[in-house]
């Protein structure tokens, strides 16, 4: 009886393991951001968004585009410290694209600093993270607020 009971015990034990091991693995699966959706949840909240154009990335802000898969950089038009960026980016270029993103905002605070201290405020607070094969920025006076947006469009 007792050699019946220590079995039970032992295979009791083991598939909790492999139930452990399972569900660790099914949770290891690559999110995935849909950018067009958080795009526009961003544009209705932060209003008046516009799309920063690739040679302005590229020449003022030094944004190297061929880094990056895909992307949508917005910044609001009354240049008050709002902007946000969704990047596609290969986790080989990670670590470069961040240092340029980095950059850009440097540069956006330098020039805010001559005609908006509460713009360099604001950008000073921005959230940068990494969702799967995504960096998202997010500068806004409600940066919590943003960021639950573009998450709402993680799958």
């Amino acid at each position: 009886m007792k050699k019946v009971i220590i079995g039970f015990v032992v295979v009791a034990v083991l598939l909790l393991l492999l139930l452990f091991l399972w569900r660790n693995g099914a949770n290891n699966t690559t999110e995935s951001l849909d950018m067009n959706a958080a795009s526009m949840s961003l544009d209705a909240e932060m209003q008046d968004m516009i799309v920063l154009e690739d040679k302005e990335l590229e020449s003022i802000y030094g944004l190297d585009l061929s880094l990056m898969e895909d992307y949508i950089i917005k910044s609001n038009a009354s240049r008050n410290g709002y902007i946000y960026a969704l990047i596609k980016v290969d986790s080989k270029n990670k670590d470069e694209v961040k240092k340029q993103m980095n950059n850009l905002f440097d540069v956006l605070k330098t020039q805010s600093n001559l005609y908006s201290p509460e713009a360099v405020k604001i950008l000073d607070q921005k959230v940068e993270t990494t969702v799967g094969d995504y960096l998202v920025y997010i500068s806004y006076k409600d940066t919590t607020k943003a960021y639950g947006l573009v998450k709402e469009n993680i799958k």
